[in-house]
Order: structure tokens, then sequence, then C-alpha cells
């Protein structure tokens, strides 16, 4: 079962990794798979009244009724990255490979923690969730810390060539790599501490692992008490003494059913008894139990009154002259997308043209590593919709390319004083050169000189103008953010004529 168990979250592995890293973009049915077998996703996506959500969601808390947390060990794979961290742990540190032994689980932290978390989320706040969800962590490191030298590298020898890349935000990179320093040392000291103390996922699952139908089990017949399944459990869950597992912490990765060479863990029905053993939580005592569930309840009413709700958390840190972020097409409104959005980062690395960008605080406090169009990078194709195709947790809805075409994401404004055309009386006009639906367009100017103008009604602000805009220190067009998202109107195909200016270079 541990060789099986390997197989599977290794290719589970290699699929998130190749997901984050760009090189299967373009298997939508294949990304839609992936994403949707994950826990958090899979929930904003039923919140957001998605059947699709709804199916990836009911089959793994399915699962997990049936064989406990196997989610955790086989297809998260942050857990595959934590076991390939105690593995190198144990060779590194040979001292703290022999470590592993019972620990009584810290319920009150994690279920408050949890508790916080929702209490945060319901009041539309996800910093919790954006710092501690495993998938999300797992697709920054990947976005951020593996894309970008898996790309140079592929690009240098032509292989996979032209892999896009985003602007890397030093912020973001720093912290991610943090993170996964201080996920080294707890898995090398602790092994799965970080999915049974901090892992919001994981504090979900192990509500219902706890009625799991298939468990591990320790059978007194053929218990030696030699221990060392409890020195291999990476989930520090196996009380070899009392010879109980605690399983709402097993995350069933079967390293003890390896271990122990007199067969005595098991793996089968929890309903059949073995005699001298009985199949107990350690924290059998209910009123314990439903105590640590009474104090996330009152936590969940209180946290949203304590100054973490929406609006007092909301405040945007924005570049000079815009009042709102530009938000990928298909975000519906900017609450919409802070409310469903993780910052796992997979629409960055979907996006061919690296337009979207991750960012620290875009949004305000509340929502922290959630990305935005960056305008001075790219801009959005018009005839792409790569991340509407990809997002998992539902914060970017998917719609066809023509309706993508019409989703009006921002206005571009036009400051004439800082224009060529205006301020200078030099011939420019790349924005109109640029500009898709000809919402910038040209017309007369004083001596024949054709400048540019703005038509609204048609922008759908895709920053291809603002991207393009000469002007310095400060561009002359930049992209307003629309708070919800519009519709744009089509443009009537009646372009507006304009004289060329009298020049040898235009002969004729």
């Amino acid at each position: 079962m541990k060789k099986t168990r390997l197989i599977i979250s290794f290719s589970f592995l290699i699929l998130y990794i190749l997901l984050f890293t760009g090189f299967i973009n373009g298997l939508s049915w294949l990304t839609g798979i992936l994403s949707g077998i994950q826990i958090m996703p899979a929930v904003l996506k039923v919140i957001g009244v998605s059947a699709a959500g709804a199916i990836g969601l009911g089959a793994i808390l399915s699962a997990t009724i049936l064989a406990g947390r196997f989610y955790c060990s086989a297809i998260c794979p942050l857990g595959t990255v934590q076991d390939i961290f105690i593995s190198a742990g144990r060779k590194i540190f040979k001292k703290a490979g022999n470590r592993n032994s019972f620990h009584k689980a810290a319920n009150i932290f994690r279920y408050t923690l949890l508790a916080a978390a929702s209490a945060l989320f319901i009041s539309g706040n996800l910093i919790l969730i954006n710092l501690l969800e495993p998938f999300s962590n797992f697709g920054r490191a990947a976005a951020n810390l593996l894309r970008p030298p898996a790309a140079y590298f592929f690009n240098s020898i032509s292989i996979f060539a032209d892999i896009p890349l985003h602007r890397l935000e030093i912020p973001v990179v720093i912290l991610t790599f943090s993170f996964f320093l201080a996920l080294f040392l707890i898995s090398v000291f602790r092994g799965r501490l970080y999915c049974n103390l901090f892992c919001p996922t994981g504090a979900i699952l192990s509500v219902l692992s706890r009625f799991s139908i298939w468990k591990l089990s320790i059978s007194g017949d053929k218990c030696t008490g030699c221990g060392l399944c409890e020195k291999v459990c990476k989930a520090e869950c196996i009380d070899s003494a009392g010879g109980s597992i605690d399983y709402s912490r097993c995350i069933h990765c079967y390293d003890c059913l390896d271990a122990c060479s007199f067969h005595a863990v098991e793996f089968k029905p929890a309903f059949i008894k073995r005699k001298g053993i009985t199949m107990v939580l350690p924290d059998e005592n209910r009123r314990h139990f439903l105590s640590m569930i009474a104090r996330g309840s009152l936590a969940l009413l209180v946290l949203p009154f304590l100054g973490m709700t929406r609006a007092a958390a909301s405040i945007p840190f924005l570049p000079a002259g815009r009042k709102h972020p530009v938000i990928p097409p298909g975000a519906i409104s900017i609450d919409h997308f802070t409310a469903f959005c993780t910052g796992c980062h997979l629409c960055v690395a979907a996006c061919p043209s690296h337009v979207i960008k991750p960012m620290l605080s875009q949004y305000g406090v509340r929502s922290i590593y959630q990305p935005v169009m960056d305008y001075d990078s790219s801009f959005c194709n018009y005839e792409c919709a790569a991340c509407l195709k990809v997002c998992p947790s539902g914060a970017i809805k998917e719609f066809a390319l023509e309706e993508k075409k019409l989703i009006q994401i921002g206005i571009a404004n036009l400051n004439k004083n800082s224009c060529i055309v205006y301020s200078q009386g030099k011939q420019c006009g790349i924005c109109a050169e640029y500009c898709p639906t000809k919402a910038v367009y040209l017309v007369p100017y004083k001596k024949d000189l054709p400048a540019p103008e703005t038509d609204e009604s048609v922008c759908i602000g895709c920053g291809a103008c603002e991207n393009a805009c000469p002007a310095r220190p400060e561009k002359a067009i930049f992209v307003e953010g629309n708070p919800v998202h519009l519709k744009a109107k089509i443009k009537e195909n009646k372009p507006v004529r304009v004289k060329k200016p009298a020049s040898s270079d235009f002969p004729f």
C-alpha cells in the first residue's frame, strides 16, 4: 500500500508542477480535474454555485469518510513536498529522523485557528486562508520559485521555447521562500505538524476522518511493543504504549504498515475489533471535544466584529492616479475576486502575455497574494482567455472568448497634459494603433496633426494603450479599473478620416 501511495503522490506532484509552471496550459480538461480535487478551491466553487466544485468536494469528502485522510498523503502536492523534506531531513540530520514519537493533539489551537479562518472568510477576509491553504502555497512556490529557472533553461535550449514569464514581485518571492524554509524545518523535526496544526484543509478533514470506515489499527495479538510504528509515524499520532491511533491526525501514509515486520498494524474496517486492543481516539472525552467545538463557534461569532471585517481591511495600495486595481476578465467584481481568490497564482502561470502579476497587498490587508493586471509589463491579449479556464476557486469565471472580448475590466483615461501630441506637438498615436477595439482613435488636431481621443463605451480596459504609451516619466494614458465589470459596446466600423500631414514621406 505504501508503494501504491508513493506512485500516486509523486504522479500528482509532477502533474501539479507542470500545471503551475505552465507546461500543460493547453490541456484545459486536465487542469479542471487537477484543480477540482483540491479542498479549498472546491469549497469556494461550491459557494459560487458550481456543479464541478460540488462533484470534486463530494468525491474528496466521501473518500475521507471511507478511508481517512488519504488526500493529505497522496493528492495534496504540499503534503508530498513535506514527505520529501522529511526524507531529506532524516538523511541530513540523522538524529532528527529518530525523534518521531507520539504527541497529544493540539486540538484547541487547530480548531480555533480553523474557526478564525472561517470567521474571517465569512466577513470577506481571506488572509488566513491565503497564508495557510496548502494548494495555494504550493502554487505560489511553483509559479514564483520553480517556473523562472525552468523557463530560462528550456527557452535557452529551445525546448518548450517561449515559455512566458511574469515580472517577479520580490516581496512575494521572499515570503514564499520563507514559508518553505519554515516548512522544511518543521518537517525535519516534527514531521507533518503543519498538516495537523496550521493547515485549514487538514483541520476540516480531521473531523471527518474520526468516523472513517476503513482505519489503521494495532493488533494486540501480534504487537510486541517495539515501537517501530511510532518512530516512523510522520503525523506523530501512534501511541504504541497505549496501542491506539489518533485517527484525526493519521494521514494514511502507510509507513507504519511497512515498518512493522510482525504485521501488527492492519488496515481494515473500523467495526472489526481485536482482542486486547480498543480502537479509540486519544481524545475520547466527549465533553472536551464538544468544548473545542463550542469555543470555535464562539470565535466564529465574535471575530467578524474585531475590526477585521471587509470594510476595515479593504484599503487598497494603488499607484498614483488609479482609484481601483484592474482585475482579470471573468473576475466579475473586485468584491467577488477578493472573496474567492486564494492567491494560488495558477492564472499567473497560465497567462501567455504575463500581464497578470502576483502582489502582496494590492487590495488591502484583507487579501494577501492576490494578483493584479500589470500594464507596465504587458497587456491583456484580445484573442486570449487562458486565465478564465484555469481558476480553481471560481474567483475568475469561465466565459467564451467572444463574450470575454466585450468584458469591460476598466476604462482608458487620457491625460492630454502628458501626451506627446498635445503637450509637445509631435506625431505619435501609438496608443490608437495598438487598441484592439478602436476605443482609442485619432482625430484631426492643429496643423493636420492627428491626436488621440477615447471612446469609453467600447473600451475593454485591456491595457494595450497604456503598455505602448511612450510618454515619460508619467504615461499619458492609463486604465482605471472597474469595481464591477461591465459590458462594452461594439464600435461601428466607421473610421475617422484623418488628413495625412504634408511631408515628403507621403508622396501620394
